[in-house]
């Protein structure tokens, strides 16, 4: 009489546009799979074996002192996993890759590695936003007006820093 492996159960939280192709993903392969998008509701973070950070949008801290997630709160048998967003690994007390994350805006790892939709899906939005940008330039669009036409118009986040607007 053979029993079935225990299923591993997976926190993947972030941006829907990565966290449904890793949610897809790890469903096929039989993974117990909980997709938080937003960062409102709190979550007991125990009976997770593993973490997937994968937050593209929102500049809040997902893991660290600040954080959606304490370092405390992480069981030290869970392995987290960073893909992208804010992160701070420096009082995390288990097992966790990369050893140097990526800051926000960057990606630890990139999108091949989860979907090869991904790669089109991303290599589409920068088509986009060049397209966005030759119109401000066409409308003679500067500045905070440049900044929020992208934004508002097109997949573009600008960065925080003003003179690069």
């Amino acid at each position: 009489n053979k029993r079935s492996p225990q299923t591993a159960k997976v926190l993947v939280i972030g941006c829907s546009k990565f966290t449904q192709p890793i949610a897809n993903t790890l469903k096929i392969n039989n993974y117990n799979i909980t997709v938080i998008n937003n960062y409102t509701k709190s979550i007991n973070i125990n009976n997770f074996n593993a973490i997937i950070i994968a937050e593209h949008t929102n500049k809040k801290q997902i893991i660290g002192n600040t954080g959606y997630i304490k370092p405390s709160e992480v069981n030290s048998n869970t392995t987290v996993i960073h893909i992208a967003g804010n992160v701070d690994f420096s009082e995390l007390n288990c097992n966790f890759t990369p050893k140097k994350p990526a800051n926000f805006g960057y990606m630890s790892y990139t999108t091949d590695f989860i979907d090869n939709m991904a790669v089109i899906d991303l290599h589409t939005a920068g088509l986009k936003v060049a397209e966005g940008m030759l119109k401000a330039n066409n409308l003679n669009l500067e500045g905070k007006e440049y900044k929020d036409f992208m934004e508002h118009n097109y997949p573009a986040l600008a960065f925080e820093n003003p003179k690069y607007w």
